[in-house]
């Protein structure tokens, strides 16, 4: 049984006559049960490994996770979550362990195309599919791209006003600010950022203006960007290395070029991940 790129397995018959042993045959193989475990404790569950999500009606296609809550993004385009919905703006009692509620978007007959949340479960961003953007949980530091009020309350999912022209595709989720990459390739952030960062009408990216980027990922306090030609860009806190600052990347040594970079991932709050074709 073997993996394939697009996350299928198939079931190979090898062939243990020639050298090395080639695969003469194989066939799709479609898993009977999928689940997803969890480890660690968490407000909304206190045991320490257990079957988060074990229903097979919807295909599981992005997972976020903090101590108050767990949220599943379906291939469908639902999204689901259990335990306390403040993140999603959502007020009343938890949804209780082993259930599932949906969340609902404020526009009609969209589906979630990406999402992601900050490490703390204070607030999340929603992208849908017709490439509009939703900010939910708590403005404290104009994440969502206007001005907190004086006691923030957690706000139920809504569209980002500054982006109501743009069409979105990436979004992620730092410490107190957001950003967004709009089909164009801009770059976008809104909330606790360096004055010189954005433009402060639009919120856009100026030193990245001229720079296709294809993803973005935060940290609690770094940012790191990824170009639609495989160049990585990292601005914000340097404190332990994570923008990569006095390191000199991988190079090929027959071309002597750096290498392509096709995902970056900020791990909260210190650590930045690279992946690179094979």
């Amino acid at each position: 049984i073997r993996a394939k790129k697009d996350g299928a397995f198939v079931l190979c018959k090898l062939s243990t006559t020639s050298s090395p042993v080639l695969c003469v045959d194989e066939r799709p193989l479609n898993l009977s049960q999928k689940s997803i475990l969890s480890l660690g404790k968490t407000k909304y569950d206190s045991r320490e490994t257990h079957t988060l999500y074990q229903q097979n009606s919807e295909e599981v296609v992005r997972v976020l996770s903090s101590r108050n809550f767990a949220a599943l993004q379906t291939a469908s385009g639902k999204l689901l979550y259990t335990g306390n919905g403040a993140v999603f703006g959502i007020t009343g009692k938890d949804v209780p362990r082993g259930e599932w509620k949906e969340v609902a978007l404020p526009d009609k007959n969209v589906k979630v195309q990406f999402c992601s949340s900050d490490n703390t479960g204070a607030f999340c961003l929603v992208v849908s599919d017709k490439g509009s953007v939703y900010f939910g949980g708590s403005n404290k530091k104009g994440e969502a791209g206007e001005a907190p009020g004086r006691q923030p309350k957690p706000i139920k999912l809504k569209r980002i006003a500054k982006l109501k022209d743009q069409e979105v595709v990436g979004c992620a989720c730092g410490g107190h600010a957001s950003a967004m990459v709009s089909q164009d390739g801009k770059l976008f952030m809104f909330g606790n950022l360096d004055n010189d960062v954005t433009d402060s009408n639009t919120g856009v990216v100026t030193a990245l203006l001229g720079v296709p980027v294809s993803q973005v990922a935060m940290g609690r306090s770094h940012t790191v960007v990824l170009s639609q030609h495989g160049v990585v860009y990292t601005f914000g806190s340097n404190t332990f290395g994570q923008c990569g600052r006095n390191f000199v990347g991988p190079k090929d040594k027959e071309r002597g070029t750096y290498v392509r970079v096709c995902v970056c991932v900020c791990v909260y709050s210190e650590t930045s991940l690279l992946w690179t074709p094979l």
